[in-house]
């Protein structure tokens, strides 16, 4: 171990009280929509052209991110996966929306379309129209998540947040275009059955509901009496957290998350929640600041779209960051490359104050000293 990260762990160890830092004590960064490419040409002009409505700017769609490892070596420790359900493989092999735009549906390679056609979770923005991923497959990006972790053992635990989506542009009156499987309790089983054939039971690198529980009644209550572990417990695992459509059926089994692979972004008190979903940090930063003190883990987000990449406004950075939100989610953990005087961008981007991986968490490890370090 290098004499200066000696150093700060025995910074954070002496801060605590002897305790050392623990997970809830920490910030870290993440990536919104992890795994999203831009779409391919002549699509993506034709998505530029159309016009902004109460449904959104097309011009927000105007970012795309590289290989999750690639964003973990920089130091990304939350990654965003979009989920779509497809028991029966196919879904989601056509490009419609391509086609509409005057290119070739059948752009996909041989290897890319056989991976699409079996069955399995794919991953993908919006069927159809926003479909680039550098992962296609749910159980593709799980493999690579985990030969970057069994590369680098002592890393602070990696938190995957799951968003479940049914998500399609069925309603326009076009041929051709897909329809979402539902998030029913068989395809809440095929997620954690998908989760265990990477990351087997036996391993124990998925930190589970039921290890946070341990012998109390509810989530909350665990954190409550026993507290989150100590962030060097953690070291090596993963964390897998849900939002969307599929909540509802996946606490259907036990509100508890009882033999669940993953947690869920839920409401405040309810027995399953641990992790809470307030991306608004300008207009919830005292929300947070107050979730965060009671215990829950929270994420927010420093932007939105491609506005902040376009005006150079860091407002909601900083108080997504002042907010002791522990992921600080982004789309620029590097500034956009296009950045200059005469295109339209700035050298906007996100990293922590202090630089690093993670830092003592504003809130819950307020005026202590120290770093984070995973040699």
């Amino acid at each position: 171990m290098k004499l200066v990260s000696l150093f700060s762990l025995l910074l954070i160890t002496f801060a605590g009280g002897g305790e050392g830092v623990r997970m809830n004590e920490v910030q870290v960064l993440g990536t919104h929509n992890s795994y999203r490419t831009r779409p391919p040409e002549p699509l993506w002009g034709w998505l530029q052209k159309l016009p902004v409505t109460g449904a959104g700017d097309p011009r927000d769609l105007d970012y795309g991110h590289g290989p999750l490892p690639e964003q973990l070596g920089r130091g990304i420790r939350s990654v965003e996966l979009d989920l779509y359900a497809d028991p029966e493989g196919g879904r989601y092999v056509g490009r419609a929306g391509l086609k509409l735009a005057g290119g070739k549906e059948e752009s996909l390679s041989g290897e890319a379309r056989a991976e699409l056609a079996a069955p399995g979770i794919k991953v993908l923005h919006l069927p159809d129209f926003d479909f680039g991923s550098q992962h296609l497959t749910f159980a593709g990006a799980l493999v690579a998540v985990r030969q970057w972790s069994d590369a680098h053992p002592r890393h602070i635990p990696l938190i995957i947040h799951l968003e479940t989506k049914t998500e399609t542009m069925k309603v326009l009156p076009l041929p051709g275009l897909a329809s979402a499987a539902p998030w029913d309790a068989a395809a809440c089983g095929a997620l954690d059955g998908e989760i265990d054939r990477v990351f087997p039971p036996s391993t124990g690198r998925v930190w589970t509901p039921d290890a946070l529980r341990r012998d109390h009644g509810t989530l909350p209550e665990a954190i409550r009496v026993s507290g989150w572990p100590k962030l060097d417990d953690l070291r090596g695992k993963v964390l897998f957290v849900m939002e969307g459509v599929a909540v509802r059926a996946y606490l259907e089994a036990d509100a508890r998350l009882a033999g669940r692979r993953c947690f869920v972004y839920g409401e405040p008190g309810a027995a399953g929640t641990a992790f809470l979903l307030m991306n608004d940090a300008v207009r919830q930063r005292e929300a947070i600041a107050a979730r965060v003190a009671e215990g829950y883990l929270v994420r927010t987000r420093a932007d939105s779209g491609t506005r902040e990449a376009r005006s150079g406004d860091t407002a909601r950075r900083e108080a997504a960051f002042a907010s002791g939100a522990h992921i600080v989610s982004t789309d620029y953990p590097v500034p956009d490359a296009r950045a200059g005087k005469e295109t339209g961008w700035t050298d906007y981007a996100v990293t922590l104050p202090g630089g690093g991986l993670a830092r003592l968490n504003p809130v819950t490890a307020a005026g202590r000293s120290g770093a984070v370090s995973e040699d």
